[in-house]
């Protein structure tokens, strides 16, 4: 793990990425007025744990171990914590459909805490924007490289939502390594990640999880390891999966460390300066 602990830049990017992925923008309606609030759950385990002290010392919010000591979690309910999160968000748009849905409807509960009929109706409408937003050219055709922050959240995502698969052989020798990833509907954000990995694996439709369409990628190939390599370097994940990454790249590290340091010692090609 790098010491990227006190990289506040880092640590709020990477955070909107783990939003996306394992996070809940949710509001609910106390009496005559409507509040907001955000979490994080994961499995309580030390390095998770270790993950979200970091975000509530350096982002806001507090963390709480639940369920029978099962999850630990980090809520933001405090309305200078919730403001503090929204802050974040517009200085780093969120990029997955369902996200974006529940901040529109979070930001408008926030902003009109006692408009009940609306909360209402906006509520039972929450997420019916969510299909143009997938099929908007906005998204169709974006671009990782030209999003500044994509790097830091592609991390915090994929500590959410990735998967560093080793397959091993009959005798018990590592046969393969993959990088997965799957998503619910936004089939863009797979599109993107397969590009910023240079990867030329399929994305697969993988089946319907609470009737939502789940798409899914398998990363392997020289080329896509080392690019997934040399990212991890410079963006390391903050929790449990930066151990599950660690194991699946020491096989990686042993067959091809040399070409590995060759490559990233080239310098870059002309005009990509």
């Amino acid at each position: 793990r790098l010491k990227i602990e006190h990289n506040k830049e880092y640590i709020h990017k990477f955070f909107i990425g783990l939003l996306e992925g394992d996070g809940s923008i949710i509001v609910d309606q106390i009496g005559k007025k409507s509040r907001v609030r955000i979490s994080l759950s994961l499995k309580n385990l030390p390095e998770n744990v270790d993950m979200l002290n970091i975000i509530s010392n350096v982002v806001c919010g507090r963390v709480a171990i639940e369920r029978k000591d099962k999850y630990v979690t980090w809520i933001a309910n405090k309305k200078k914590d919730v403001e503090y999160v929204f802050s974040l968000i517009d200085k780093y748009p969120l990029l997955t459909s369902r996200k974006i849905c529940q901040y529109q409807f979070a930001l408008f509960s926030f902003n009109n805490p006692y408009s009940l009929d609306d909360f209402k109706l906006k509520r039972d409408n929450k997420y019916i924007n969510q299909n143009d937003i997938i099929n908007s050219s906005s998204v169709k055709f974006m671009d990782p490289f030209s999003i500044s922050y994509f790097p830091a959240w592609l991390s915090g995502f994929i500590e959410a939502e990735g998967h560093f698969k080793l397959i091993k052989s009959p005798h018990g020798s590592i046969k393969s390594h993959q990088f997965m990833i799957g998503q619910n509907s936004d089939k863009y954000i797979l599109e993107m990640i397969k590009l910023y990995f240079n990867s030329n694996h399929k994305i697969t439709l993988d089946k319907k999880i609470n009737s939502f369409p789940h798409f899914r990628i398998a990363i392997g190939g020289l080329n896509s390891k080392i690019k997934i390599y040399e990212h991890f370097n410079l963006n390391p994940l903050l929790g449990y999966k930066l151990s599950s990454y660690n194991k699946w790249v020491i096989p990686i590290e042993a067959s091809y460390g040399q070409l590995i340091h060759d490559l990233s010692s080239l310098p870059p090609p002309a005009g990509n300066n």
